[in-house]
């Protein structure tokens, strides 16, 4: 029997190799107890990279009007941790994802980890198969989310695409960037603390269980530093 079977539907892909394809639901807190077995830190990590090419290119040619700072702003919207959630709800990942509740401190799937998985996979289908197939699986998989709910990529405010706009609107710059200064805790759960930078300067800080949400309560804190100054966000 494949237990992949309803997944593969809702990717519209086939795994060729069932076995390795284990990797992508394996978070450090099970991989870390077992011999031989790797977590899907690796796999997130290309899978990130992959996804902002993806949405990066689809919108560039779906948007031809549209500057960088509006681009920078959409795709946001699109891989946020919001959106990877969004999507790992749809193809129902949380029976697949292996975890120890006990090291974790949770019994349950964190929508960080959620999305985390989310890269992991089209990775996978990036490793078996290259970019072209790997980028139609992408796309499958977002106009099927949106053809069931149209504002998937919206249900979160997204701290640091509303300042990325602030920035590119009133500034004309996109100077904006950020940067993990410290990490507590174990990899299986990890707090990093992020600083919001417009170039040198230091303009926001925060925390969160994974380096997406740090960087939203970073820039979060910008753009309340921001108001204080009196500046019309």
């Amino acid at each position: 029997m494949n237990k992949f079977e309803s997944l593969e539907k809702k990717l519209n892909y086939q795994f060729k190799n069932k076995s390795s394809i284990e990797e992508a639901f394996q978070h450090a807190s099970f991989a870390n107890e077992e011999e031989g077995l790797k977590s899907y830190d690796r796999r997130e990590f290309l899978g990130d990279a992959l996804l902002d090419m993806v949405v990066s290119e689809y919108l560039y040619q779906k948007y031809p009007s549209k500057d960088e700072g509006d681009l920078t702003v959409l795709r946001a919207q699109y891989v946020d941790e919001h959106a990877l959630n969004a999507i790992g709800l749809y193809l129902d990942l949380d029976s697949y994802i292996k975890f120890r509740p006990q090291k974790y401190h949770k019994n349950q799937v964190s929508e960080s980890m959620r999305g985390d998985v989310v890269e992991a996979i089209f990775a996978s289908v990036f490793l078996e198969t290259g970019y072209q197939e790997a980028k139609e699986v992408i796309l499958h998989v977002y106009h099927s989310l949106l053809s069931q709910d149209k504002d998937a990529f919206e249900g979160q405010k997204n701290y640091k695409s509303i300042l990325q706009e602030h920035y590119q609107k009133k500034y004309h710059k996109l100077s904006i960037s950020y940067q993990v200064y410290k990490t507590q805790g174990p990899s299986w759960d990890c707090t990093f603390y992020t600083y919001c930078k417009d170039g040198d300067q230091i303009i926001g800080q925060g925390f969160g269980g994974s380096k997406k949400e740090a960087s939203q309560m970073a820039a979060k804190d910008a753009l309340e530093r921001l108001k204080k100054n009196h500046e019309q966000i």
